[in-house]
C-alpha cells in the first residue's frame, strides 16, 4: 500500500492511499505517520481512500485497528470503496470510522472545522467610541452593549470559539477598562485573551488613545510579534456566524494577502458599508467607503471579517489614525497585492447604530439569529427572565421580551415586546413599556410611557430614527437612573 501527503490548513494533513487495501502492515505504516505528525504540530489526519481498488480481510483489520487505536490525532476517512463500507456493515463496525463522501466533506464535520483554525490567531477590534450609536456608546463600549443577557462581544467570541480559535487578541480603547474588567469577571476559559490596550490611566481616570484599525494591526504585528501565521479579524460590533475554517480555505487556496467576507445589501444602504468591486475570479479591484447609492460600484458590501497575511502590515507606516478600509486595503492593492473576497451565504448582525440595536435584539428575541440564545429562564411564549429578576404575576408582559439580571417588575407594570430590561432595572406599576429597550440601572417610574425608545436615566432616543446622526437624547419623564432615584424599591411585588 503507497499514500501521498497532502498538508492542508490549520496542520491537516491528508493521506491518500493507493492500491490494494491488503496488508496486516498498513496499520503500522498510519501510526507512525500520525505520531510523525503530531510531533510536528499537526492537527488531524484525514485517510482518502478512493483510490484503493482492492481490500481484503487484513487490511480492513489494519483499518479498523488505527481508528480504534486512535493515536495522537483525530482521525477521518473518506472516498471509502463500498466493498470496505459493506465489510464494516457486516461487522457492525460503521460507527468506529467517522466516514464522509470526499475530503471537503471531513473537513467540513464539525470536529475538523474546529481544528483546522487551531493555532490561528483572531483579533476582535473594540476601541472605537461608537460614535454612530450614541448615546448608548457615551457610558458602554458598543461591544458591552447587551443583546438579551450577555454582551455583544461575548456572542463575537462564542463564534470564534466554535470555529477552534482559541488564542485572541482585544484592544481597548475607549472605556477599555469596562472590557477588561469584564472579562476578569466572566473569564472565557477555553481561550486565551490578550489585551493590547489603547490608552492608559493618568491619575486614576482612563485616557483613550485608539490607534486606528490598521495602526493597531501594525502595532501588534512589530511591537508584538503577534502574528506568525495568517490572522482572522473580527468587529466587535457584529454578531456574526461565517464559515471561517471555508474562509481560510478560499484565503489558502487563492494565494490572496487578503481574504475579507462580502455580503450583498440593498442598494438604499450602501451608504452605511464599504464596497467593493471584484473581476470575475471575486478579486478585488477598487473600493468605496461608503458611498451614495446611486454612485455605488456594486451592492457587495464588506462585512469587516478578514484574513491577513502578516506580510501586509509591512506595508504601513508607524503613525497612528490609519484604517484598515481606507488606509491597508489600497496599500496592498498598490503595492501589486491579491485581495480576494468570500461571499459564501452566512447570517450578519451589524450594530452600527441605534436602529441596528435594536433591530438585532429583536430578531434575537425571535430565534432569528445562529446560535445566539437569551439567556435567564423561558416563560411562556418569546420571555426569557433571569433567575435572579422579581417579576409580580400581576404585572403583563407580551413577549418576546427579556428581563435581565436583578430587575425588579411590580405589579401593575406593562411589558410590550419586542423588549428588553437591562439588569438591575425596576419598573413600577401603572407604566407601559413597548417595543423598548431599558438600558441597565434604570427606573421606569409609576404613570410613565416608554414607547419605541431606548432609554436610560439620562438619555432617550426613538430607535426607529437612531439612524447614526444627531437625535434628540433628553430623558423621558418618569425615568431615572436607579442609583440617583428617591423612591426605593419596592417592598411588595
Amino acid at each position: 500500500m503507497l499514500f501521498d501527503i497532502e498538508n492542508r490548513p490549520g496542520g491537516v494533513a491528508v493521506a491518500r492511499l493507493r492500491g490494494q487495501l491488503t496488508s496486516a502492515k498498513l496499520r503500522n505504516q498510519l501510526v507512525d505517520l500520525a505520531q510523525r505528525l503530531h510531533a510536528a504540530h499537526g492537527t488531524a489526519l484525514i485517510l482518502d481512500l478512493s483510490r484503493v481498488h482492492g481490500v481484503n480481510l487484513s487490511g480492513l483489520t489494519a483499518l479498523i485497528d488505527v481508528f480504534k487505536a486512535r493515536g495522537p490525532l483525530p482521525l477521518a476517512a473518506c472516498g471509502l470503496p463500498p466493498r470496505v463500507t459493506s465489510l464494516l456493515e457486516h461487522v457492525g463496525l460503521t460507527d468506529l470510522i467517522p466516514a464522509h463522501p470526499t475530503v471537503d466533506d471531513a473537513l467540513n464535520a464539525p470536529d475538523l472545522r474546529r481544528i483546522a483554525l487551531q493555532g490561528t490567531p483572531a483579533v476582535v477590534l473594540c476601541a472605537g467610541t461608537g460614535s454612530r450609536a450614541m448615546p448608548m456608546t457615551q457610558d458602554v463600549p458598543k461591544p458591552m452593549l447587551d443583546i438579551a443577557g450577555r454582551p455583544l462581544i461575548d456572542h463575537v467570541l462564542d463564534h470564534l470559539d466554535r470555529c477552534g480559535v482559541r488564542d485572541v487578541l482585544l484592544n481597548p480603547g475607549h472605556l477599555g477598562p469596562r472590557i477588561s474588567a469584564h472579562f476578569a469577571h466572566a473569564p472565557r476559559w477555553r481561550q486565551a485573551m490578550f489585551m493590547v490596550n489603547e490608552g492608559r490611566i493618568e491619575d486614576g481616570i482612563w485616557k483613550a488613545a485608539p490607534l486606528g484599525s490598521a495602526s493597531t494591526l501594525r502595532r501588534m504585528h512589530v511591537d508584538h510579534s503577534a502574528f506568525r501565521r495568517d490572522v482572522i479579524v473580527m468587529c466587535g460590533d457584529a454578531m456574526i456566524d461565517v464559515d471561517l475554517a471555508a474562509m481560510m480555505r478560499r484565503h489558502t487556496s487563492s494565494g490572496a494577502d487578503v481574504t475579507l467576507a462580502t455580503q450583498n445589501v440593498p442598494r438604499s444602504d450602501t451608504g452605511k458599508y464599504g464596497i467593493v468591486e471584484t473581476d470575475t475570479s471575486g478579486r478585488v479591484t477598487a473600493f468605496q467607503e461608503k458611498p451614495l447609492p446611486d454612485l455605488a460600484v456594486s451592492t457587495q458590501a464588506n462585512t469587516g471579517v478578514y484574513i491577513f497575511s502578516p506580510a501586509v502590515f509591512d506595508l504601513l507606516g508607524a503613525e497612528a489614525g490609519l484604517d484598515i478600509a481606507n488606509d491597508l486595503l489600497p496599500a496592498v492593492i498598490r503595492g501589486g497585492g491579491k485581495i480576494v473576497t468570500f461571499d459564501a451565504p452566512f447570517q450578519w448582525v451589524d450594530v452600527g447604530c441605534g436602529r441596528d440595536y435594536f433591530t438585532a435584539l429583536t430578531r434575537v428575541l425571535a430565534g432569528e439569529v445562529a446560535y445566539v440564545r437569551p439567556t435567564g429562564v423561558a416563560r411562556r411564549a418569546g420571555q426569557w427572565v433571569h433567575e435572579t429578576a422579581r417579576v409580580s404575576r400581576r404585572a403583563t408582559i407580551e413577549g418576546p421580551v427579556h428581563i435581565g439580571a436583578d430587575c425588579v417588575i411590580e405589579a401593575g407594570a406593562k411589558i410590550v415586546g419586542p423588549a428588553m430590561i437591562g439588569p438591575r432595572s425596576h419598573v413600577m406599576g401603572k407604566s407601559l413599556i413597548r417595543s423598548s429597550i431599558v438600558s441597565q440601572d434604570t427606573q421606569v417610574r409609576r404613570g410613565a410611557l416608554v414607547d419605541h425608545m431606548i432609554a436610560s436615566g439620562h438619555w432617550a432616543v426613538d430607535h426607529r430614527f437612531a439612524d447614526g446622526g444627531p437625535q434628540p437624547c433628553e430623558p423621558l419623564d418618569l425615568v431615572r437612573s436607579v442609583h440617583a432615584a428617591e423612591t426605593p424599591l419596592a417592598a411588595a411585588i
